[in-house]
């Protein structure tokens, strides 16, 4: 089995958020309706301790998570072209020097 990239797997993130959601929904059914789900839930609720709490906390943290990714993303991208852009103007600059360097000295031979 060959490991999933970076890529594949945040693409599956949203997949994997919208089950756990359905999930937890599930959960919460009353007994004996369509999809219903046991789990022990309190009245009122532990936040620390209520599964669908828990969960559902954790869950509510992936979409921040995913934005500082595509930040961070989008930040190291525009590093790249910045440095892509600061090495062609110095590219530029050394071999305008050098052919100036070349007609001055042209004359000499």
């Amino acid at each position: 089995m060959t490991a999933k990239s970076n890529a594949e797997r945040l693409a599956e993130i949203p997949a994997k958020l919208e089950a756990a959601r359905q999930m937890i929904s599930d959960l919460c059914k009353p007994r004996y309706t369509e999809g219903h789900r046991d789990w022990i839930m309190s009245i009122p609720t532990r936040p620390n301790h209520d599964p669908d709490i828990v969960i559902g906390e954790a869950l509510r943290e992936i979409p921040f998570l995913l934005a500082r990714y595509d930040e961070l993303a989008r930040l190291a991208q525009a590093v790249i072209a910045s440095s892509y852009e600061s090495s062609a103007k110095e590219w530029g600059e050394t071999l305008d020097a050098l052919r100036r360097h070349l007609q001055e000295n042209s004359h000499e031979r």
